[in-house]
């Protein structure tokens, strides 16, 4: 998998590194779970608010791979948590990450799935980078996240199934790879 970011001051390339023993998704991170996540393998977010590069990272993300799934975490400093147990997840209005990601096969890519994450837990699957309303749809069903938050911070994690990935676009294709970038809101 490749992360992809406009200019700025992050990595320009990542990877889901495998493991055999795939982590519980219940938004907290555990050192055991998320095995060599450090700041030389970790993707600095970028704000999706100010692409350019100008404000410093937003998190940090780590991604895994196992046959069978494509998982990531997120970790993003927040100096107020009240404020955040206040809100239900609404793109554009509340703190939120974002994993666009697009399947590819042997023969082709996929449409480009967008998966937003809040807070709260909430999770959505949406269209707005040409997956159809009924591929999204069954990405959103196929797709886990759970967040958490802390003293200072909000951790969240998804999990991406390869085979429900590979069923979400017509006709249903085999995944060999998947592309995928992480942004914070």
């Amino acid at each position: 998998p490749k992360l992809i970011i406009p200019q700025g001051n992050v990595k320009p390339a990542a990877r889901a590194y495998v493991i055999t023993s795939p982590p519980v998704i219940d938004g907290r991170i555990g050192k055991e779970e998320w095995p060599g996540w450090s700041a030389a393998r970790q993707l600095d977010l970028l704000p999706l608010r100010m692409r350019d590069g100008s404000l410093p990272p937003a998190g940090s993300a780590y991604a895994l791979s196992t046959p069978e799934a494509l998982y990531v975490a997120v970790r993003i400093p927040h100096p107020e948590p009240a404020r955040l147990r206040a809100q239900k997840g609404m793109w554009g209005q509340d703190d939120g990450v974002e994993i666009d990601l697009q399947p590819v096969s042997a023969k082709r890519k996929g449409p480009v799935f967008v998966l937003h994450g809040f807070p709260s837990g909430n999770i959505q699957s949406i269209t707005d980078a040409g997956a159809s309303e009924a591929e999204a749809q069954r990405l959103g069903a196929a797709a886990t996240f759970q967040a958490h938050i802390g003293e200072d911070a909000w951790t969240g994690e998804f999990r991406i199934s390869r085979s429900a990935l590979a069923k979400c676009w017509n006709p249903p294709q085999e995944v060999g790879q998947m592309q995928f970038n992480v942004g914070a809101r």
